[in-house]
């Protein structure tokens, strides 16, 4: 017969303590606060800035310090690991562009990350960028050269970008005019380009330092900056790309509760985000809404507003988590980085540790 081993009660009492404050500190990250904490300073003050979250990398591309001159733009690109709590050890400098580019518009495809449009200025002359080049991202998160695809049909500054099945599109922006045209490519096998065409609709109004996404296969822009009134606008507008790659005409859909430009966006699978930018004043506020399944977007509501209140700031969301980087505010180009996690409800906040949390 087998030895029975006995255990006194009070060992007993003292495994089950220690396995419940076990369980507790895997349960238990801190305390959540609604709001956004600092990370790690990217190396460059940079402003009109992109950036993109591709696995668990986070890429800060172009932008500068706003202001002619042959060195204030930037053609470097920073990189952060992104860790399993959202959060980042420090940047490093990963591949330059081929071009310096400020209020660019850059978009990934997989692997590939497409740079668009923009502007810089040689020998301290303002030059709109028709230009496009792709860098490949590797395993180890380091960027492949940056190689030239097919130029647009019109230089953009401050377009935005967005991927639709196979076609990559460009929408709105600057050519010294405040476009509503919208043009497209393919995207290869290889990730080349074929040449661009045009998307026979345009938009409701011209866009210019405005806000978009693509969200399946609807394309979603919104705000920028009206011309006659130098302020910010508060509509927003979408399309449906068909199977067949037919563009639907464009349709207003519901307004931002505050008019803005130079604002930033990001998307999650339920959510539309813009984050800050300006409209008279420089902005802290961030709304938020909701996918309507007929395309439409739900009511904007706001969310945690930022803790620097900041335009050109570069937005990249990675699965819950949504990080503003750079901009300017007052004349001061800014190389701060903040953090939030997204909750279910889509409300912004991060998990701070307490005295009691591990």
């Amino acid at each position: 017969m087998p030895k029975l081993f006995r255990i006194a009660p009070a060992q007993v009492l003292f495994l089950t303590v220690m396995l419940f404050l076990a369980g507790c500190t895997r349960s238990s990250p801190g305390v959540w606060t609604p709001g956004w904490e600092d990370l790690p300073s990217i190396e460059k003050p940079r402003t009109g800035a992109k950036a993109v979250a591709v696995d668990r990398n986070l890429y800060v591309i172009g932008g500068g310090l706003g202001v002619p001159g042959p060195d204030t733009i930037h053609a470097s690109v920073e990189s952060a690991t992104i860790r399993p709590d959202g959060r980042i050890d420090g940047w490093k400098t990963n591949t330059s562009l081929n071009t310096p580019r400020m209020f660019l518009a850059v978009v990934p495809h997989g692997k590939i990350l497409y740079a668009l449009g923009g502007e810089y200025f040689p020998e301290g002359t303002m030059k709109l960028l028709n230009t496009v080049e792709r860098s490949e991202v590797r395993a180890d998160g380091t960027l492949g050269p940056w190689i030239v695809c097919e130029s647009m049909l019109t230089p953009r500054r401050s377009p935005t970008a967005v991927i639709v099945g196979d076609y990559l599109y460009a929408i709105g922006g600057y050519n010294g005019t405040f476009l509503r045209t919208v043009e497209r490519a393919r995207i290869q096998p290889d990730g080349s380009l074929s040449p661009w065409e045009w998307v026979p609709h345009l938009l409701t109004e011209p866009r210019y330092i405005h806000g978009g996404a693509a969200m399946g296969n609807r394309i979603y822009v919104l705000g920028g900056h009206i011309e006659q009134s130098g302020r910010g606008s508060s509509d927003a507008e979408w399309t449906t790309v068909g199977a067949d790659g037919k563009v639907e005409p464009w349709t207003v859909t519901t307004p931002l509760e505050q008019p803005r430009f130079l604002a930033g966006t990001g998307i999650t699978d339920h959510y539309m985000y813009i984050v800050g930018g300006y409209d008279g004043g420089y902005l802290s506020s961030v709304e938020k809404a909701s996918f309507q399944a007929d395309g439409n977007l739900s009511p904007w509501t706001q969310t945690s507003p930022l803790s620097t209140p900041r335009e050109g700031a570069a937005i990249a969301v990675s699965r819950d988590n949504i990080y503003a980087i750079g901009g300017s505010r007052e004349g001061v180009f800014l190389r701060s980085v903040e953090h939030g996690k997204i909750a279910e409800d889509g409300t912004i906040g991060f998990w701070k540790k307490d005295k009691k949390s591990p």
